[in-house]
């Protein structure tokens, strides 16, 4: 039987905290770079860059017509839609 001493007990539970800290410090780090990563490959526009400019006037009167046909969205709607995408992320990542 190995014995150990109270010195090393305290240095695994030491080891053990950090390793979880860094854990989930890893994890959030991670769900930040996908959230940047498709929001990058969202708002990427498909012409080259001297006709970006029609494009993203193209996209902002179509954004435009859009929420004026739908009215302003609620606070809780927005809420929701983040919590949403959030939980697909987290479910894709696991």
């Amino acid at each position: 039987m190995i014995r150990r001493s109270a010195h090393t007990c305290g240095l695994l539970y030491c080891y053990s905290q950090a390793y979880e800290e860094l854990k989930d410090m890893s994890h959030k780090v991670y769900l930040f770079n996908m959230y940047s990563l498709i929001q990058e490959c969202y708002y990427q526009t498909t012409l080259p860059p001297p006709l970006s400019l029609v494009d993203r006037i193209v996209k902002g009167v179509r954004s435009l017509v859009k929420h004026c046909r739908r009215g302003p969205k609620s606070y809780e709607d927005i809420h929701e839609d983040c919590f949403s995408k959030y939980d697909i992320a987290m479910e894709t990542s696991l």
